[in-house]
């Protein structure tokens, strides 16, 4: 059978003659009604049986019913010669009839594992037409064999499946268009036209399905509430009352100084303002203080802890708060320097002291994309050209926001985790920044306006980065992902509910990690060396409410060690964090980094078993802060 070819080009949102039948049968006359004020569309209904006339429309829609299946290989045939076949479920639908016309494309949505497929900016499914969007709230896209992309609910129920079939595709729609539960025809309503045209569009394309399965992540976060942010405040104590101050110091060199990340390198210029920013956090029994650094590291050399100490006790000695309560980390950027830190966090915590205010908190996150991905193949090799999709590379996509405003609902404060690279600019650049993270930082300063500060805490980002989403290593591109970041940001904080009360309570303790001697030791990715047969390194525990911000240490922890804290946290939210409190102790690999020999883990002191025992005591401190609450 010759079938008339489609598109020489794939379509983009406008339809051109496209010549559509609808087989006779429920809900045909509605669907047929519903896109005839589309003028490029010819539509029209052809008798339940399919004869050669099907050569002359470039796709059949119909309902699932036993006369379909009935008629299997001329359907077959149509679809395989170039035809397109959009095929709905209804009530009537025979069970198990998808398996009868194409296994071979519903093989391949059969459930075996959760490989998560994102439809995200830049990956758009299909030149950014989405057939699925409109009326399934709270599914995923998943990916099986040959191209196969099926749609689930949350209760694991396929409700969409599309593949490539021969030189055409077919389409199931567990959707009963046009007909209600008694197979009764309606009028489509809603968003139903809307979801016909587009499943229309991406079945008169060219283009396949064949979808770079880049953002895997099958853990599931609270879901974040979907109206607009409220205050909260049922059974808050008795005469408890919730305060916070906010301050933000600028710190950029007035000359040239040495640039830290990559290689060392004078400055010629400044791209973006870099700060300290403090934060802290008072309930009337415990308060909380939380610094961000904007800065490669905490500290380069292992005397760092003691420098830490310092500025701690600095902070106790002058307004009172417990050195354990106090959270130093730095936001990793490649493009800073070591600027006056240490007296900027003590008068950024003395500012913020006298600005403090009756306050508003809350927190929420939400998994984002088109920021950071792992850059890492499973085999260990680095993903580090631009924009290359990484099918099997573990991500967190959590951005966890922590919102506090005054009783005016003014912003005082917002603190952003994340975990990815700020290495959109590489080691040719000689403007200080703060990379996407520092600039995504102004920018929600910016937009908030008034004197809100905007925190950023680096997450476990030794095996993440840019790499898929950066068009290129330049500044506009920065400015870009920066404001990328801080749109995402912004559309969580506006969904954050806030309590005038909440619990605080604290806990850090020193331990011990495995070490071995590096394989390949390098200058710039082996650790200092630190003597003794371990690693000593400063685990710290902040929990606000129902939810707890980890700090693992001053390493670059893979992303694989915070995804198994949050797994067993006993947390509503769960935040961790690497990069804080301490010297710079290099990378610290995952099981899966070890196993296949990776660079870093060749230049690093963390011997093996170092993972686990950083899990297995985080778990522990974990344990003995729940018990406070």
């Amino acid at each position: 059978m010759s079938v008339m070819k489609p598109f020489s080009k794939p379509i983009s949102g406008e339809l051109s003659r496209v010549r559509i039948a609808f087989l006779q049968g429920p809900g045909a006359n509605q669907m047929l009604s519903a896109l005839k004020g589309e003028k490029d569309l010819f539509s029209e209904i052809v008798p339940p049986i399919l004869k050669n006339q099907l050569e002359n429309y470039h796709i059949l829609i119909a309902a699932v019913t036993r006369d379909l299946i009935e008629q299997r290989e001329k359907l077959l045939n149509y679809v395989e010669s170039g035809g397109r076949a959009m095929l709905l479920y209804t009530k009537t639908s025979p069970c198990g009839a998808s398996n009868e016309l194409f296994p071979d494309v519903v093989k391949g949505a059969e459930p075996s594992g959760d490989r998560i497929i994102k439809p995200v900016p830049d990956y758009g499914i299909n030149s950014r037409i989405h057939p699925f969007e409109l009326r399934c709230s709270g599914t995923a896209l998943h990916r099986g064999p040959e191209g196969v992309v099926f749609l689930r609910n949350r209760a694991r129920l396929n409700t969409g499946i599309a593949g490539n079939y021969g030189k055409g595709k077919v389409l199931f729609l567990g959707f009963p268009l046009g007909v209600d539960d008694s197979g009764e025809e309606l009028p489509l309503a809603g968003c139903e036209p809307e979801l016909l045209l587009n499943a229309v569009r991406w079945l008169s394309g060219e283009e396949r399905y064949e979808i770079p399965e880049v953002y895997m992540e099958s853990r599931e976060i609270p879901e974040l509430s979907k109206e607009a942010s409220k205050i909260i405040d049922r059974n808050i104590p008795g005469g408890k009352k919730f305060r916070a101050g906010a301050a933000r110091i600028d710190i950029t060199p007035s000359a040239s100084v040495v640039m830290r990340g990559f290689k060392a390198r004078q400055s010629t210029g400044v791209h973006d303002r870099l700060h300290v920013r403090a934060l802290i956090l008072d309930n009337g029994e415990d308060q909380l203080v939380i610094l961000s650094w904007e800065k490669l590291n905490c500290y380069d050399l292992p005397e760092g802890f003691k420098d830490i100490a310092r500025i701690r006790r600095e902070i106790r000695k002058r307004i009172g708060i417990p050195e354990s309560n106090i959270l130093i980390n730095s936001i990793h950027t490649h493009s800073g320097s070591e600027g006056p830190f240490e007296k900027a966090s003590i008068e950024a915590v003395e500012q913020a002291w006298k600005n403090m205010k009756d306050a508003r908190i809350g927190i929420g996150s939400k998994k984002i994309y088109g920021v950071g991905s792992s850059r890492r193949l499973p085999e260990g090799k680095g993903l580090w050209g631009s924009r290359q999709p990484n099918p099997d590379g573990v991500m967190d996509n959590e951005c966890g926001v922590i919102r506090i405003e005054d009783y005016e609902r003014n912003a005082i404060a917002v603190v952003t985790n994340y975990s990815s690279h700020p290495t959109v600019l590489h080691g040719e650049n000689t403007l200080l920044s703060g990379d996407y993270a520092g600039i995504g930082m102004a920018e929600v300063e910016r937009r908030l306006g008034g004197n809100a500060v905007s925190l950023f805490l680096q997450g476990c980002a030794g095996n993440t980065g840019t790499q898929t989403f950066r068009k290129s290593r330049t500044i506009p591109e920065a400015e870009r992902l920066g404001r990328v970041f801080a749109d995402e940001i912004i559309k969580i904080l506006e969904h954050i509910d806030v309590v005038s009360w909440l619990p605080l309570k604290a806990k850090k303790r020193m331990i011990d990690l495995p070490r071995w001697e590096p394989q390949k030791p390098e200058h710039g990715t082996t650790m200092p060396f630190i003597p003794g047969n371990s690693i000593p390194d400063e685990i710290q525990a902040l929990v606000i409410g129902d939810s707890l911000i980890m700090a693992l240490g001053s390493m670059e922890p893979y992303v694989e060690i915070g995804l198994d804290i949050k797994e067993a946290s006993k947390f509503h939210h769960t935040f961790v964090l690497g990069y804080s409190n301490g010297p710079w102790m290099g990378y610290l690999p995952s099981n899966l980094g070890y196993s296949v020999n990776e660079t870093e883990v060749q230049g690093t002191r963390f011997s093996p078993e170092a993972p686990d025992t950083l899990v297995r005591e985080c778990l522990a401190l974990h344990n003995q802060v729940s018990e406070l609450c």
